[in-house]
C-alpha cells in the first residue's frame, strides 16, 4: 500500500448540557445535551521516511495554537511469540517537553485497538519505515477570548498560552479532542469506514433519519466502536469521573442520554488492557448507554456567553459525589427544583455550581423577552453560560446587556448544530490552514 501523502482529517463538536446537570451522572436518569458548531479538527499524515526499520516508527503531534504543545512518540513492537505483538507508546523526552495525558492516552489505546483490527497495516509502519505527523486545531470559541479577539477573521487563531493556562469556556475541549483524535487513528488505519462519519447521514439535522439508501447497520458499529474507544481514553485520562454525555455529543450529536455502566469501562483484575479492548472491537461487550438523536426545533437559538474564568469540572464532580454519598436524603430532596437547588448543592459540597455572579447574569437574561430558559450548563461553575432563545431577535438585546452591565461577558458566537463527529473532506475551505502545519513537522 502507497501511503506516501496520505492524510485523514475529522472533527468532533463541542457540547452544552442544558438539561440533567449532576443528574446525568446517575443511569436512572436522562440529560439533553446540545452539539455545537465549534469543533475540535485532528489531520493525520503518513510520513514515509529513507531510513527504514523493523522495530519502531515515531508519532509527532503538534496542537499548534498553545506553547510548548508539540510531543513525540516512539512505537516499538513487543513481541508475544506466534507472530503476535502489542504495540509500545513511550514520549520522548525532549528538553522543555511536556506531557499530555489525554493525547497519549489516546495513542497509546488506539494502537492496541488498532492492532486487533488491522495488524497488517500496523505492521506495515514498522516494516516500512513510515512515521505519523498529527496536527490539532480548534475553534477559538472553546477558549476565553476579548471581544475584539473574537471579532477577528481567522478560524485557529493563537491562544498566546500554554494548555495548562489556558482559560476554557467549558464546551468540551477535551471530549472533543479525544473524539476527534481517536476518529482520524481510526480512519486512518482503515478500522472505520469514512462514509460512518460523512455529512450526508444527517438529514433534517437528526442522525440516520429518512436515509434508506444508506445500511446504518455498519454505521451503528463504526460509531459504537468509537465510542467505546473514546469512553476508554477519556475515562483513563481524566480519572474515571464523568458520564461520558460530552464524548456521545462529540460521536452522535444531540441527544437525549443515558450514561453506560461505569464498570463497563473496568477491565477485570486478571485482564490486561489488550484483551479488554478485543472484548469491545469482536463485538462480544459494548457499552449500554443510550443516545436518542433530537434536535433544536425551528425557530429556536441556543446561544452561549463566555465569563472569561473556566472551571476545573472533574474536581468539581468529584466533591458533589463525595457529598450525595455523604447525605443521600438531602440530594433527594433538592433534586427536582433545578437552578436554586443545584445553587444549594453547590454551596453544601463546597463548589460554584451556580456563583452570585452567575446567578445575578442569568436572572438577567431571562427577564429578555424571547429568552425561554438560561443556565450554566453541565457541572456549572464559572463556564459560559446559555441561552435557549425564540428567533433570533433577541441576541442584541443580550449582547447590548452583555456590553452595558457585565463587561466580562462575550457572546461566544456558536450555536446549536446537530451534527456528531464528521470525517472532513480536504475540499473545504479551512483545510488548507491545517495542512500548511505539516511542513514544520517534516
Amino acid at each position: 500500500m502507497n501511503k506516501d501523502c496520505e492524510i485523514t482529517i475529522s472533527s468532533a463538536p463541542g457540547k452544552a448540557l442544558i438539561v440533567g446537570g449532576y443528574l446525568v451522572l446517575d443511569r436512572n436518569y436522562n440529560g439533553l445535551v446540545v452539539s455545537l458548531n465549534s469543533r475540535v479538527y485532528v489531520a493525520i499524515k503518513s510520513q514515509p521516511l529513507q531510513n527504514k526499520s523493523q522495530k519502531q516508527f515515531n508519532i509527532i503531534v503538534d496542537s499548534f495554537q498553545f506553547l510548548n504543545a508539540c510531543w513525540q512518540y516512539t512505537v516499538s513492537k513487543e513481541e508475544l511469540g506466534n507472530g503476535d505483538f502489542v504495540p509500545v507508546l513511550k514520549q520522548i523526552q525532549a528538553e522543555g517537553s511536556t506531557k499530555n495525558k489525554f493525547i497519549q492516552t489516546v495513542l497509546d489505546s488506539s494502537l492496541k485497538l488498532i492492532k486487533h483490527r488491522n495488524p497488517l497495516l500496523l505492521k506495515e509502519y514498522f516494516y516500512s519505515g513510515t512515521n505519523l505527523e498529527i496536527v490539532i486545531a480548534s475553534d477559538n470559541e472553546f477558549y476565553s477570548a476579548s471581544e475584539e479577539s473574537l471579532n477577528e477573521n481567522m478560524k485557529f487563531k493563537s491562544t498566546n498560552s500554554t494548555l495548562e493556562n489556558v482559560h476554557k469556556t467549558g464546551l468540551g475541549s477535551s471530549a472533543a479532542l479525544v473524539t476527534a483524535l481517536c476518529a482520524s487513528l481510526l480512519l486512518h488505519f482503515k478500522v472505520v469506514s469514512k462514509d460512518s462519519f460523512k455529512k450526508e447521514l444527517y438529514v433534517n439535522q437528526t442522525f440516520g433519519k429518512e436515509r434508506q439508501d444508506l445500511d446504518l447497520s455498519n454505521v451503528k458499529r463504526d460509531r459504537e466502536i468509537l465510542d467505546f474507544l473514546s469512553q476508554y481514553a477519556h475515562c483513563t485520562a481524566q480519572g474515571k469521573i464523568g458520564s461520558g454525555f460530552d464524548i456521545s455529543a462529540a460521536i452522535f450529536g444531540t441527544q437525549i442520554y443515558r450514561r453506560f455502566t461505569a464498570e463497563d469501562l473496568v477491565p477485570k483484575p486478571d485482564m490486561n488492557e489488550s484483551d479488554f479492548l478485543l472484548e469491545f472491537v469482536n463485538g462480544s461487550k459494548k457499552l449500554d448507554s443510550e443516545a436518542t438523536s433530537v434536535c433544536i426545533p425551528p425557530l429556536f437559538t441556543l446561544m452561549l456567553a463566555d465569563v472569561n474564568a473556566g472551571s476545573n469540572t472533574p474536581s468539581m464532580v468529584k466533591k458533589v459525589l463525595e457529598w450525595r454519598k455523604n447525605d443521600p436524603n438531602n440530594l433527594n430532596l433538592s433534586i427536582y427544583k433545578i437552578r436554586k437547588c443545584l445553587k444549594k448543592i453547590g454551596e453544601l459540597a463546597g463548589v460554584p455550581i451556580e456563583p452570585d455572579e452567575q446567578s445575578k447574569l442569568i436572572d438577567s437574561c431571562i427577564e429578555i423577552p424571547g429568552v425561554i430558559m438560561a443556565g450554566v450548563p453541565g457541572a456549572g461553575g464559572y463556564d459560559a453560560i446559555f441561552c435557549l432563545i425564540l428567533t433570533k431577535e433577541p441576541i442584541q438585546e443580550l449582547k447590548k446587556l452583555f456590553k452595558m452591565e457585565f463587561t466580562n461577558v462575550n457572546d461566544l458566537g456558536c450555536h446549536q448544530d446537530d451534527q456528531g463527529c464528521l470525517y472532513v473532506d480536504q475540499n473545504e475551505s479551512y483545510v488548507s490552514e491545517l495542512l500548511m502545519k505539516f511542513s514544520k513537522l517534516s
